[in-house]
C-alpha cells in the first residue's frame, strides 16, 4: 500500500496541474504534399517543424549590373513624348478640321489675295519710279497651216532714240533678213532711221513689182530723215483734237492710284460680308489641278456691288493725279470718259458658270474658269504663285468646241515686278475634225526688259533717202 501511495505521490508531484497548462499553438499540419510548382523554399520543409524557413531578403542599396529598367517608366522620356503626340494630334486636328474646311479656305483666300494684291502693287509702284533709258527684246514666231510655214526672229537693244535691231522672216517663198538702226540727230524728238531688207528672191515672190527695182534696193540702206519724221507727226497733230504740250500721263501717278485704291479692293474684291463682289453658291470640294491640290467653288457675281466699286473707283480716279493728267490730255473729264450708263452696262452673263480653285496649302487662287454651253466654250486663268514672289506667273486659255473644229489658245505673261522684266508666250492649235490638212498651229515669245546699257550703233556710209524708194514704186 505504501509502494502504490508513494508512486502515486511522484506522478502526482511530476505532473502540473490542469488550470496551469499553458500549450504553445501549433499551426495546422496539412497533409497534402507540397506542389511542385511551390517556390523552393518550401520544398523537403518538415511540415511539423512550427515556423518556416524565412527567405533571404537583399536589402542592398546598390545598383544592380546590367540593370533592365523599362524606358516608358522614365520621365525624361514620357515628357517629351507626350508634347510630341499633343503637338502631333493637335496638328492634325487643326489642318484636317480647320485649316482645310472649305470655309476657312475661302476666308483666307479672300484675305491672301489682298495681301498679294498689296505686294505686287507696292513692287510695281516700286518699279516704276526706276529710270531706264531703253529696252532689250527678244522674240520669235512661228506658224504652220495648209499653205505652209513661216517663221521669224527679232532681236533690239535701244538706249534713247539709238536702236539698233535684227529681223529675220522666213518662208516657203524664200528668206528675208532686215536691220534697223536709229540715231538722234541735233536735238530734234525724233531719231534718224536706217533700214534695210535683204532677200530679193522672197520680195519678187510677196510683191508685184519691177525685179528691176528689187535688185537696186535689195540690202541697200534706206534713210527715213528725222525732219520727214518731224513733219508728218507734226501736221497728225495739228489735225488731231490733243494739244501735245498737254500730253503728260505719268507712268507712276498711274501706279499711285492703283495703290491707292487698296481700300476699295479690300472692301468689294477681298471681303465675305455684304459688300462682296463674289459669292459662292456651291462647294464642289477637293480635285487636282495639274499636280496641285486646290479647292473647288461655284461662284457668282454680284452685279450691284460690281457698279459700286466701279463707280466708286472711277471717281477716286477722277480726283487723282493720273486722272487729271488724263483730263488734260483728253480734254474731257473722267467722269465722262467713264460713265454711270456704261457702268450699269457691265453685268455677269447668267449663262455663264464661274468657278474658282483654292490651293489647298497655301489658300492662293490656283485657277479662275468661266464657261458656257455646258463647257465647250471657255476662258481660263491659271496662277502659279507664291505669296512674297517677285514673279508672277499667269496662263490664259480660250477653248472652242465646235461641230467640226478645236480652237486653242494659250497666251502666257511672267512679269517680273522688281526689273519688270516680261515675258508673253503664244501657243494656238486649230483641229478640223472633217479634213486635218485644214490643222493650224501658231506658236511664240517675245522678252522685254528695261535697261541703261549703253547701244553703240554705226551709221551706215552713203543711205538712200525714203523718197527715192516711194518714187521708184510710184508713191
Amino acid at each position: 500500500m505504501e509502494n502504490q501511495q508513494d508512486q502515486n505521490n511522484l506522478t502526482n508531484n511530476n505532473q502540473t496541474p490542469q488550470e496551469n497548462i499553458n500549450p504553445t499553438p501549433q499551426p495546422p499540419v496539412s497533409t497534402t504534399p507540397p506542389l511542385v510548382s511551390q517556390p523552393s523554399i518550401y520544398n523537403n520543409t518538415n511540415l511539423d517543424n512550427t515556423i518556416p524557413p524565412i527567405p533571404t531578403i537583399n536589402t542592398s542599396f546598390e545598383t544592380p549590373i546590367n540593370p533592365k529598367k523599362p524606358i516608358f517608366k522614365s520621365k525624361k522620356f514620357i515628357i517629351p513624348v507626350s508634347i510630341f503626340l499633343v503637338l502631333l494630334i493637335g496638328g492634325l486636328g487643326f489642318y484636317f478640321l480647320y485649316w482645310r474646311n472649305p470655309n476657312v479656305i475661302w476666308s483666307d483666300f479672300l484675305n491672301t489675295s489682298k495681301v498679294g494684291y498689296q505686294q505686287i502693287t507696292k513692287s510695281l509702284n516700286a518699279s516704276s519710279n526706276q529710270k531706264y533709258a531703253g529696252y532689250n527684246i527678244d522674240g520669235s514666231l512661228s506658224i504652220k497651216d495648209n499653205g505652209g510655214s513661216f517663221s521669224s526672229s527679232l532681236s533690239s537693244k535701244s538706249n534713247g532714240l539709238k536702236t539698233s535691231s535684227n529681223l529675220n522672216l522666213q518662208d516657203s517663198n524664200g528668206k528675208i533678213v532686215g536691220d534697223l538702226i536709229t540715231n538722234q540727230s541735233g536735238t530734234s524728238a525724233f531719231p534718224d532711221i536706217y533700214f534695210r531688207l535683204n532677200g530679193s528672191d522672197y520680195l519678187k515672190n510677196q510683191f508685184s513689182v519691177n525685179p528691176s527695182v528689187i535688185s537696186k534696193y535689195n540690202n541697200q540702206w534706206l534713210l527715213i530723215d528725222h525732219t520727214l519724221i518731224d513733219s508728218s507727226i507734226g501736221s497728225i497733230l495739228n489735225s488731231s483734237s490733243i494739244d501735245q504740250k498737254k500730253i503728260s500721263i505719268v507712268q507712276a501717278d498711274i501706279w499711285k492710284f492703283i495703290s491707292s485704291s487698296d481700300a476699295l479692293s479690300s472692301k468689294y474684291l477681298f471681303s465675305t460680308d455684304s459688300n462682296s463682289i463674289l459669292k459662292v453658291d456651291k462647294k464642289v470640294g477637293f480635285e487636282k489641278i495639274n499636280t496641285t491640290e486646290a479647292y473647288h467653288y461655284v461662284v457668282s457675281i454680284n452685279n450691284d456691288n460690281l457698279h459700286k466699286y466701279l463707280k466708286e473707283l472711277r471717281d477716286q480716279l477722277a480726283s487723282s493725279q493720273a486722272g487729271k493728267e488724263i483730263a488734260d490730255t483728253t480734254g474731257t473729264q473722267i467722269n465722262n470718259i467713264i460713265t454711270d450708263d456704261s457702268i450699269n452696262n457691265l453685268k455677269s452673263d447668267p449663262n455663264y458658270k464661274y468657278e474658282i480653285w483654292v490651293n489647298s496649302t497655301t489658300h492662293i487662287l490656283t485657277s479662275f474658269k468661266y464657261s458656257t454651253n455646258n463647257g465647250l466654250e471657255y476662258t481660263k486663268i491659271d496662277l502659279n504663285w507664291k505669296l512674297g514672289s517677285s514673279t508672277i506667273p499667269l496662263n490664259l486659255e480660250y477653248y472652242l468646241k465646235s461641230t467640226n473644229s478645236v480652237d486653242d489658245l494659250n497666251l502666257s505673261l511672267n512679269l517680273n515686278t522688281t526689273n519688270l522684266k516680261t515675258t508673253i508666250g503664244i501657243n494656238y492649235k486649230n483641229t478640223d475634225s472633217i479634213n486635218p490638212a485644214n490643222n493650224s498651229t501658231i506658236s511664240g515669245s517675245i522678252t522685254i526688259q528695261p535697261t541703261n546699257d549703253p547701244v553703240n550703233v554705226t551709221i551706215p556710209n552713203n543711205p538712200l533717202k525714203i523718197e527715192d524708194l516711194l518714187n521708184s514704186l510710184g508713191i
